[in-house]
């Protein structure tokens, strides 16, 4: 019985393909290279958090910056035709 349980370990573990592929688990901490658990460590460790987050929030910022520099623009521009209206209508009369 034990080695009919070793042999279906090591299918598992050999499969490849399909949707469920064996890891296991005294290798997660240390996943083969090959593993889709793997991750690389400049990927895992070298990560400056506080420049990623910065940057985010002066997008956000410039992004809100831009929406109420548009408003301004079309604010203005609208007294601006309705000045010109009062003095057309002034200037008639």
């Amino acid at each position: 019985m034990q080695d009919r349980e070793y042999i279906e370990h090591q299918r598992l573990k050999d499969r490849v393909g399909q949707y469920h592929k064996y890891v296991d688990n005294v290798l997660v901490n240390n996943p083969d290279p090959t593993s889709s658990h793997y991750l690389p460590d400049d990927d895992r460790f070298n990560r400056d958090f506080a420049a990623i987050e910065k940057r985010r929030r002066e997008e956000e910022r410039q992004r809100k910056q831009a929406v109420i520099d548009s408003r301004r623009i079309q604010k203005y521009e609208r007294d601006l035709k309705r000045w010109e209206y009062m003095e057309t209508e002034q200037e008639r009369e």
